[in-house]
């Protein structure tokens, strides 16, 4: 996992016009290179699949991140503003290098035929969501997890994050 950092602040400083400053954080998970870590994974020749759950997981952690009062205060500080002028994340932009349907794991997810491909994509956040709150910034990476699946052309997305999330909370 690598994580890039890159900070543009406003033209002319001080100036009431410019652009605010716009904090860009470049996460770049290597599941090729994990993958070939492994011994061998399932039939001999078989290309790794990147479960879901654990793809829920690094995005839920990226959020949570990116909230993290710490995080907030860093970014307020490098940028000269109050920490509660520091605007959560608007966007998730994921790219992989080939479709995304031949890097998932596809027990549940079935293609829709001739429903086009899709190696990636721009996933805005709902802005009336907290990500700062653990079941808002759940619902959001859930959202992303199904958008991500349609934009594929995979089905049922939404069954193996609803099934996961179950499995994940905690019995009383």
């Amino acid at each position: 996992m690598e994580a890039v950092v890159t900070v543009a602040l406003p033209e002319v400083y001080g100036s009431s016009t410019a652009a605010p400053a716009t904090v860009t954080i470049d996460v770049i998970s290597r599941v090729r290179r994990y993958a070939d870590t492994l011994d061998k994974v399932g039939a001999p020749g078989e290309d790794y699949r990147y479960p879901v759950p654990n793809l829920l997981d690094l995005l839920e952690g990226i959020l949570k991140t990116t909230v993290d009062p710490k995080v907030v205060a860093e970014i307020a500080r490098i940028t000269d503003i109050d920490p509660a002028l520091v605007a959560q994340p608007r966007e998730l932009h994921l790219a992989a290098d080939r479709q995304v349907k031949e890097l998932l794991r596809t027990e549940i997810l079935r293609e829709i035929p001739e429903a086009g491909a899709s190696a990636g994509g721009v996933f805005r956040a709902n802005p009336s969501l907290d990500l700062r709150d653990a079941t808002e910034r759940q619902e959001q990476v859930d959202d992303w997890l199904r958008q991500l699946g349609l934009d594929a052309g995979l089905t049922g997305m939404e069954s193996l994050v609803e099934s996961y999330r179950a499995s994940a909370r905690p019995r009383r």
